[in-house]
């Protein structure tokens, strides 16, 4: 059988019968990778099948990005929405007309050590320094569909796990 195929029913029990434990997908030019445990990444996502979740729903899903290219798009974009927002909480008079705007609820709270955060953030981007993702050879993204059941809930778990696997794998 064909194993890249987009028929989930072919590829993930040729990857199983060939000691994949975890699958990569990038989406755009389309890769996909099965592997077979080894790598240093692959330990990390393994990790995550052991989350706790509400009503084990195991709705995390996690988006990796490699490439040095589309990761410092993502970081230019993020960037960008912090430099917007810290000149929108800069202006006392206006936050929240600037916030709706932005399509975002004008009663968006984000905690205060994090707003405090934003222009040092944005002044280290600025000044060249990777502040996001720390020259990292791969980001990420942890997320779930909004409609499970505690879905930031079982993400939080989840990215958790990633950090004390990275951690004791000496990875920081």
């Amino acid at each position: 059988a064909d194993c890249w195929t987009n028929e989930p029913s072919v590829y993930i029990p040729w990857a199983e019968r060939n000691g994949a434990r975890v699958m990569l997908y990038e989406f755009g030019s389309w890769v996909q990778e099965f592997l077979d445990g080894s790598s240093n990444l692959e330990q990390m996502l393994d990790a995550t099948r052991w989350t706790p979740t509400a009503a084990n729903c195991q709705c995390q899903a996690f988006t990796v990005i490699t490439d040095p290219a589309r990761r410092d798009a993502l970081a230019a974009q993020v960037a960008d929405f912090y430099r917007l927002y810290a000149d929108i909480l800069a202006d006392k008079e206006h936050t929240a007309e600037r916030l709706a705007a932005l399509g975002l609820d004008p009663a968006f709270g984000m905690h205060p050590h994090m707003q405090a955060a934003v222009p040092a953030f944005v002044k280290n981007v600025a000044a060249g320094r990777d502040r996001l993702f720390f020259s990292a050879p791969a980001v990420i993204i942890v997320h779930a569909d909004a409609n499970e059941v505690l879905p930031e809930t079982a993400c939080a778990f989840a990215t958790i796990l990633l950090v004390l696997t990275a951690e004791s794998l000496g990875l920081g």
